[in-house]
């Protein structure tokens, strides 16, 4: 795009050059003398274009800057305290990005993708002690590829593996949605029993690793692509540490009905990464330096879907996911009440949505949404709160809410507002911390219920 800038001015220079040069030939001798104030002012407004263009280094392979800003307001309720914070959501968080390719020939192509995240005092570390933290830029992917007509697409580096966003597909959604509450609604907040910290915050009542169970990551890998056919697109990933994912996914629409859907499973055989992630068990799992010695493995499966009718904007979305863990049942009996037959190492969660995606007042699509969200946690550790690392028996919550979203497509911008209501419910294991009010006799006790309204906008550039 900016070379094809700085070749057009050059045409347009040496074109306009040859007019005035031709035109001095066939015009008088005194309209000649006025060519001279008229090239010079030509020139300087070619050399002052040229110094406000972003430059790249060389003329094959094509640089296109892009990205959004994105930030929110977030008023929340936890039965004792209310507040509101301003912040980064993480949903479609705030970045800049590179991309470019190149033409190796007819059916080969190179090209590349830098792209960076911003943070600035994010919901995902906020909770009722602190409202600021995690202000940074990160790395979210830095990655090559190698893609073929016929054979498909290749890429090696920091991206995302087969299975990211894998559960998260939604014809429809809003950037307020329900769906991994943890990057909308701040999963550090704490939790309360009848009006005390109980320790453990609301990301530790859903999936260990604070996320939709069976969704995909960002990690080094290497990733293959298939062409897509009849609808139907195969990927793969392997990297580290020990880890490979495989997903299918679908896209079609017939008479109006526009449908997408996809399933993956990953799995890990290294404690250091995503075993440890997800059973939270701290500085004893595995051998001390990190390596599976025990040969345990971890695995998840995700799915998701969504279907629209385009005319009216209606659509239906949901999701599924499940996460297993070998290493639970050795290295949690111990602070399970009940001991090893009772140590579940199996977390799920479910998620629907439904809702209505259309452009009524002429200015970009409006799109109203309610949904649900569930979160069934097996034993794990409990890394966040304000009572260090204890065992959590098991643990279960729901989100119930509503979002809306308004689209100005003159100036690439989104609007958007959701109510979310959490409830759930938590029983600890024998080390729990019983000032909290959990009990360590396996009995399951519900935690004060919490409230949160998201209010933001994202603009696009």
């Amino acid at each position: 795009m900016i070379g094809g800038l700085m070749k057009t001015t050059s045409r347009f220079a040496i074109a306009a050059t040859a007019s005035i040069m031709m035109g001095g030939l066939m015009a008088p001798a005194n309209a000649a003398d006025l060519g001279g104030h008229c090239c010079a002012d030509l020139e300087e407004r070619i050399a002052e274009l040229e110094a406000t263009t972003v430059r790249k280094g060389n003329r094959k392979v094509s640089l296109t800057l892009s990205g959004h800003v994105n930030e929110a307001i977030l008023f929340w309720d936890d039965g004792v305290e209310q507040n509101a914070y301003i912040g980064t959501s993480n949903y479609s968080r705030t970045r800049f990005r590179f991309r470019g390719s190149a033409k190796i020939n007819t059916h080969l192509t190179a090209s590349y993708y830098i792209e960076i995240g911003v943070r600035r005092d994010s919901f995902v570390v906020a909770n009722q002690t602190s409202d600021s933290g995690n202000t940074s830029l990160d790395i979210r992917h830095q990655v090559l590829y190698l893609e073929h007509k016929r054979l498909g697409q290749i890429s090696i580096g920091h991206s995302g593996t087969a299975t990211e966003g894998i559960t998260e597909i939604n014809l429809g959604g809003t950037l307020a949605s329900g769906n991994d509450p943890e990057f909308t609604h701040g999963l550090t907040f704490l939790t309360r029993i009848n009006g005390v910290f109980a320790g453990p915050s609301w990301g530790a009542l859903n999936s260990p690793q604070n996320s939709n169970v069976g969704e995909g990551d960002r990690l080094n890998r290497v990733l293959y692509v298939s062409p897509t056919l009849a609808g139907f697109t195969f990927s793969t990933a392997f990297g580290e540490d020990d880890f490979y994912d495989v997903a299918l996914r679908y896209a079609g629409e017939w008479n109006g009905v526009r449908f997408a859907a996809g399933i993956g499973y990953q799995q890990w055989s290294d404690t250091e990464r995503n075993c440890e992630k997800i059973a939270q068990v701290g500085p004893t799992v595995g051998a001390s330096d990190g390596s599976n010695s025990a040969g345990i493995e971890c695995d998840q499966l995700g799915m998701s879907a969504s279907i629209m009718h385009v005319p009216t904007g209606l659509y239906v979305s949901g999701s599924y996911g499940r996460g297993t863990d070998d290493l639970r049942v050795t290295t949690l009996a111990a602070t399970t009440p009940g001991g090893a037959a009772a140590v579940d190492d199996e977390d799920e969660h479910y998620y629907i949505a439904a809702g209505i995606a259309k452009n009524f007042f002429g200015i970009g699509k409006t799109t109203f949404q309610v949904d649900y969200f569930k979160a069934d946690a097996g034993t794990h550790r409990a890394r966040n709160g304000s009572i260090g690392s204890f065992t959590i028996a098991s643990s279960e919550y729901d989100v119930i809410g509503f979002s809306f979203q308004q689209n100005i497509d003159a100036a690439a911008m989104q609007l958007y507002v959701g109510y979310h209501h959490f409830s759930g419910s938590i029983t600890g294991g024998t080390d729990a911390p019983t000032a909290g009010g959990l009990t360590t006799n396996g009995t399951s006790v519900d935690v004060d219920d919490f409230d949160t309204v998201i209010v933001g906008a994202r603009i696009q550039f």
